[in-house]
């Protein structure tokens, strides 16, 4: 469950539209607890900075990023910074870039290209164990290249050009996903 979405609530703040820089609230605290003892996973893609630390340290669970990308590649609230990244993976938490304009540059539209940069930058980061694919088809998501899921071939393909064995491309479509929810959920 993601624990926001553009805007603060009675959970956290947000990315978007948190110019007191709100972390979890107390009932936030309640929640991720809770979604810890039934084996949710929490989703910090749209959650603020301050959010993202606290979510962190309530959780007994690794958590994850469904669809954000590296804040050092492209500006944006919604991003990771390098800290995050690793903080992330130190926990044993995923972030899966996603395929949206904004997130992945911040001038011009973005390609296919542009998200196998921050992917890069994520592995480096983070390690090929803690990354994935967020497509955020459903939300504005698609780039030139990959616009839509009959075209998510093509990330295959330039994952094996920029020399990504079987393993990897397995773990970063789902495998690393999945390790993390079967953790959450005790299975």
């Amino acid at each position: 469950m993601t624990l926001c979405h553009n805007g603060n609530n009675l959970i956290c703040g947000s990315a978007k539209g948190n110019d007191e820089n709100m972390g979890v609230t107390e009932f936030g605290n309640k929640v991720i607890k809770e979604m810890n003892r039934v084996g949710m996973m929490v989703d910090i893609s749209h959650a603020g900075e301050k959010t993202f630390y606290d979510a962190i340290d309530i959780s007994s669970m690794p958590i994850v990023a469904s669809h954000s990308s590296s804040k050092a590649l492209c500006n944006h609230p919604r991003n990771l910074t390098d800290d995050q990244l690793r903080q992330l993976a130190k926990h044993g938490g995923v972030a899966q870039v996603t395929l949206y304009h904004g997130f992945l540059r911040e001038q011009g539209e973005a390609s296919i290209i542009d998200a196998i940069y921050h992917l890069n930058h994520m592995v480096n980061i983070m390690g090929i164990d803690h990354v994935g694919i967020g497509t955020d088809f459903d939300g504005d998501g698609g780039v030139a290249g990959c616009a839509s899921a009959s075209e998510l071939i093509n990330f295959t393909r330039r994952l094996l050009l920029e020399r990504y064995s079987k393993e990897d491309i397995t773990k970063i479509w789902g495998e690393n996903f999945l390790r993390v929810m079967r953790q959450v959920q005790n299975i």
